[in-house]
């Protein structure tokens, strides 16, 4: 990733991946994005957005958001789609909270997390990674998952964690 900040703002649009490629379009240490507009998304579950980071903060006012991180994992700070479902996953790394509390770090109607290459974690154990949200799907290929619900009574679809442990509260 690149070593400087990058801020990317919409006012009244959505964020869209120009093609459909598997590079990544946005790189940087730590990411900045916005896209104002009820409805307006960031990436598209069909086609999410490839970045390099390190760091995320990403907001929409409902819309979606949709990523996919190609530099070895992501640390959340604060991934907030409102009611839209938010779709984050890291290759060949973990998906970690900036700031570990009880703050929910991702914020979102579903939330689907992923995470790629054995041993990739969400969250840790002491760092558990925050999230608000009414629906949560989350998959390891073999790390654990330690993921806690600040506003109480999520839907839980897949959790999947194969020979890791999982602890959801």
């Amino acid at each position: 990733a690149g070593a400087n900040e990058v801020n990317l703002r919409t006012f009244g649009g959505s964020m869209t991946e120009s093609g459909d490629d598997a590079g990544a379009e946005i790189f940087g240490a730590a990411l900045f994005l916005l896209a104002t507009g009820v409805g307006s998304t960031i990436g598209d579950p069909a086609n999410p957005i490839e970045i390099e980071g390190a760091r995320l903060n990403a907001a929409t006012e409902g819309g979606s958001i949709s990523m996919i991180d190609l530099s070895g994992g992501l640390v959340l700070d604060q991934v907030n789609a409102v009611a839209g479902a938010v779709n984050l996953t890291a290759t060949n790394g973990n998906l970690t909270q900036f700031v570990p509390g009880t703050v929910a770090a991702v914020v979102g109607g579903a939330v689907n997390l992923t995470v790629t290459g054995i041993g990739s974690t969400i969250g840790a154990a002491g760092q558990t990674l925050f999230f608000n949200a009414t629906g949560l799907n989350a998959t390891t290929a073999g790390g654990t998952i330690f993921v806690n619900d600040t506003a109480g009574g999520v839907g839980v679809g897949a959790v999947t964690a194969p020979g890791g442990i999982v602890n959801l509260t």
